[in-house]
């Protein structure tokens, strides 16, 4: 079989949308004839994202579930079922030959759609504890894919034969620097400690404010900052280094995440699964600040890290600037122990990832083909 016709729903975020396009990407280079639609609840610049690789796109929003059983759940019902309607005539009138979910609300009513209509499904679980959305799925779908192995054992006993371990697929191009030409291209000294901040697509006002504050405690003839601020914190941040004078880079958003994470000798950022991914499979030590909520994913994908020496977490309830102050100065003059992180993380790393699932997909297009 030379080409597919393949349908990915998914989230709007970069967390989402970026290793749906990792393994998009791989299933275009071994069948480049094939087509792909994107479906979710994009923001726009997460549309524009997929329609500059000449992906097209669709917006169709996922009713968020409620938490408790309570009157709320009849609205969402309500949405659901007219969702499920959306995504089966998108199917009726697109005909894939295989969906596949990367999780979120927003990839549940094309599972229901595909299922309806016939369509292999596919659902990828990107964090180490599954989401509602895919615990739910995996009763319905063909097959289950997992970026940590032992997720399998938090699904229901008849999904667990539907399980594939594949990893969570990165991009090519976050591979794409050396550390010289990327401390050049950004402005930032060879010879200094570079300390990667990143809060997620959105930025952390959390983490961006106890930083500033560390940062203050760093010497600033041996340390320098590249700071993924967020849009709302972008003018704060650039102020409050400008008057410590410590050298430093900040953006409200990277594109080219590859010069962050070759320019960087730590990483202080969340625990979301794709940033895992990119960390793991760059073996970056890092300091990991879980985000506290949506049902916890990241305190657990955070804990696979520590667990494994590979990084040191702190929960954000503990969170202050002294602690966060200490634990990069005591890397920063540990080199043994930075090393022995850096080869922990990278020793967690799955790089053929997005290979391993345009492989499961191609699977189950096969068989819908010749039944």
């Amino acid at each position: 079989m030379k080409r597919i016709r393949l349908l990915i729903a998914c989230g709007g975020t970069a967390g989402h949308i970026f290793p749906a396009v990792a393994m998009a990407d791989s299933l275009s280079r071994g069948y480049p004839e094939s087509a792909i639609l994107f479906a979710g609840a994009f923001n726009s610049r997460m549309q524009d994202e997929l329609e500059k690789r000449g992906y097209e796109a669709v917006l169709v929003p996922g009713p968020a579930m409620p938490y408790h059983l309570d009157i709320l759940i009849f609205p969402f019902l309500i949405k659901l079922f007219l969702s499920i309607g959306r995504a089966s005539r998108i199917l009726k009138n697109w005909h894939p030959d295989v969906v596949v979910s990367m999780g979120s609300f927003s990839g549940g009513p094309f599972v229901a759609a595909g299922k309806l209509n016939r369509c292999p499904v596919l659902v990828h679980e990107q964090n180490f504890l599954p989401g509602r959305a895919n615990r739910i799925s995996a009763y319905i779908a063909d097959k289950i894919a997992t970026s940590f192995d032992s997720t399998k054992y938090f699904f229901s006993k008849s999904a667990k034969r539907k399980i594939v371990y594949t990893g969570n697929p990165v991009r090519r191009e976050i591979f794409d620097s050396k550390r010289d030409s990327a401390l050049s291209s950004l402005g930032l000294e060879n010879s200094k400690f570079t300390i990667l901040v990143a809060g997620g697509s959105q930025g952390s006002r959390r983490i961006n404010e106890i930083f500033i504050e560390a940062a203050r405690g760093l010497d600033k003839d041996n340390f320098q900052v590249l700071h993924l601020a967020g849009k709302s914190d972008f003018t704060f941040l650039s102020s409050e280094y400008k008057k410590m004078g410590i050298k430093n880079k900040v953006f409200e958003f990277l594109d080219n995440m590859a010069y962050a994470y070759a320019a960087s000798d730590l990483v202080v950022c969340r625990s979301g699964a794709t940033t895992i991914a990119e960390i793991t499979n760059w073996g970056l030590a890092s300091i990991l600040i879980p985000y506290p909520y949506a049902d916890a994913h990241q305190k657990e994908n955070a804990k696979v890290l520590e667990d494994n020496n590979a990084a040191i977490v702190i929960q954000e309830k503990d969170l202050d600037s002294k602690r966060l102050c200490g634990a990069i100065k005591g890397l920063s003059l540990d080199e043994n122990r930075l090393q022995y992180m850096r080869d922990n993380s990278k020793r967690l790393a799955i790089p053929d990832a997005a290979e391993r699932l345009a492989k499961e997909v191609m699977g189950l297009a096969d068989v819908n083909q010749l039944s």
